[in-house]
């Protein structure tokens, strides 16, 4: 099974670069950098780092995991797949794990391009990749819904929305722990923690929990979603 999930990872990874899905992740990695290192002061860092990972990584994935799935069923690749030994677990799994693996690479640019190279990078790279399967999954739930791409982006409007309003308690306009139980909550705090000079260990196991058990839900629900679509 595992070699199988490799193989098709590695076969949507080809299909994303060829689709030009890794020079977005990368360009918009790249441009992240510079932006916030020439126009951000230092001291504004420990906020807008983990609301650009939640806003880019967070939200980034529905549209980047739900585009392949429409580019999937445009080229037909979905159904030559359907025959293979493939279940439609390790389907889904490796195509939420394909852009996975580019949001994390890409993130881990971003984080030691503005914060430093430290241990904080390794430390990232586990609640980062839980939160990308969990949107991946997210936007495939989504795009099961919609024929079309088009209609898709309207209707993940209020997923999107949806997931922005820890926003609202990580700058202190609503109580911290109005939204404490959506797991964008769990990611942008875990993000916050890493960003701090003396990250808790005790709050990164917690949270990443939480990301860990949200993921597997959504990536439960995207294998579903696909086998009654």
């Amino acid at each position: 099974m595992i070699h199988r999930l490799v193989r098709a990872t590695r076969l949507f990874l080809q299909v994303q670069y060829r689709s030009g899905f890794v020079h977005v992740y990368f360009g918009l990695a790249l441009f992240t950098i510079l932006v916030v290192r020439l126009f951000v002061p230092a001291s504004w860092r420990s906020f807008l780092v983990p609301a650009l990972f939640l806003g880019e990584y967070g939200t980034m994935g529905v549209f980047m995991v739900a585009a392949q799935s429409y580019l999937a069923r445009n080229e037909r690749s979905s159904l030559a797949l359907a025959v293979t030994p493939l279940r439609s677990i390790e389907r889904v799994a490796a195509m939420v794990l394909a852009s996975g693996v580019l949001a994390v690479a890409a993130g881990l640019l971003v984080f030691a391009g503005i914060m430093g190279i430290d241990p904080r990078v390794l430390w990232l790279t586990l609640p980062l990749l839980a939160t990308t399967v969990l949107s991946g999954s997210v936007g495939l739930i989504l795009a099961s819904r919609y024929s079309e791409f088009t209609r898709f982006l309207m209707g993940a409007v209020p997923a999107v929305t949806f997931f922005s309003l820890p926003f609202l308690s990580f700058f202190d306009l609503v109580p911290r722990y109005t939204f404490a139980w959506l797991p964008w909550d769990a990611a942008l705090y875990s993000f916050a923690n890493l960003v701090s000079e003396t990250p808790q260990l005790s709050t990164y196991v917690l949270l990443v929990t939480q990301l860990l058990v949200f993921a597997a839900i959504a990536l439960y629900g995207a294998v579903r979603s696909e086998v009654l679509d």
